[in-house]
């Protein structure tokens, strides 16, 4: 899961991205920590400080951390609402990339119309609690 907001453990990035396997007990070797990085645009980054990056520097860590566990389905909630207009494309531009390579399923919640007409082929409405709508993108979001 990737959060709104990028919360990194103090210490490296290397830490960071390294930090569920270690608590399943596995060693991510740092071949496995800079392909995750380079596949996330950080390539060299492995002994920066997890405190002095930007926004979406940090956001792209949280992301290679999350593929560090390998998961199956990607979760991600309102990943880029933190981020400035640039990076949240990046951002976007990535997660698809990421999602089309593993053949992945990934779930991303945001209040962003224009982003969910970028990068959702299926959307749902969930209003006061209760879904209201589902189905193709172009359909779901027609009138806005």
């Amino acid at each position: 899961m990737v959060m709104q907001t990028a919360y990194l453990f103090p210490g490296t990035v290397a830490e960071n991205v390294a930090y569920g396997p270690r608590q399943r007990g596995q060693r991510l070797l740092a071949e496995q920590t800079e392909a995750l990085l380079q596949r996330v645009g950080l390539s060299g980054y492995q002994e920066r400080n997890a405190n002095n990056l930007s926004g979406g520097e940090a956001q792209r860590v949280s992301i290679a951390r999350t593929l560090a566990n390998a998961p199956e389905i990607l979760l991600l909630d309102e990943p880029t609402s933190a981020l400035d207009e640039d990076s949240a494309r990046g951002v976007e531009d990535l997660v698809l990339e990421i999602i089309r390579e593993r053949r992945m399923t990934c779930v991303i919640v945001t209040h962003n119309n224009a982003q969910a007409r970028r990068i959702a082929h299926r959307t749902m409405i969930i209003q006061d609690g209760k879904l209201v709508a589902i189905g193709p993108t172009n359909e779901v979001l027609r009138d806005d």
